[in-house]
């Protein structure tokens, strides 16, 4: 008996929900607009990271890169030490 009551609340409600809806045209021109700004946005990102990495020299990045190389190391010493195959007991 419940089921009946609330599909039919639903189908009115569908009915009367349609109304709501609206539907718009697109221009052309706003469009236009949105793909003009967006490329002079692309090209201010552009050009600011291409500022900040121009004022990177290699002295600053060197701790980086041995922090990096050392993590490496731990890490492929430590993948070495549990892929190695294990001896067999049957070659004592």
């Amino acid at each position: 008996m419940y089921f009946k009551f609330a599909v039919l609340f639903g189908v009115v409600l569908l009915f009367v929900d349609t109304e709501g809806f609206v539907k718009r045209d697109v221009n052309a021109t706003a469009i236009d607009s949105l793909k003009k700004n967006m490329d002079e946005f692309r090209s201010c990102v552009d050009k600011s990271l291409a500022n900040i990495v121009g004022e990177v020299n290699e002295d600053h990045l060197k701790p980086l890169f041995s922090v990096i190389g050392d993590q490496l190391n731990r890490f492929s010493k430590a993948f070495d030490e549990l892929t190695k195959p294990k001896p067999s007991p049957e070659e004592d």
